[in-house]
């Protein structure tokens, strides 16, 4: 999908509808953004909407959390 059609989603959306973010950052036509600013973008474009996110690295940017992955704990467990 295009970034554009991702913001008109994004603004149909309310409180009672919540998103899961799943490396959601490539777009149509090769159109790449990093995780914070796919939080950023989703903060602006919706309102009261709880972000969920299978990241750590978003914890404290906008997402709430969920079940995340921290790839630093899983690279340290790697080394042992």
């Amino acid at each position: 999908m295009s970034i554009d059609e991702f913001k008109e989603i994004l603004s149909t959306l309310n409180s009672e509808d919540g998103i899961i973010t799943i490396y959601p950052n490539n777009f149509e036509n090769d159109y790449w953004i990093g995780h914070k600013e796919v939080t950023k973008l989703i903060k602006g474009y919706t309102s009261n909407v709880p972000i969920y996110s299978t990241l750590g690295y978003n914890i404290g940017s906008g997402s709430i959390g969920g079940k995340v992955i921290n790839h630093y704990k899983q690279g340290k467990k790697l080394e042992k």
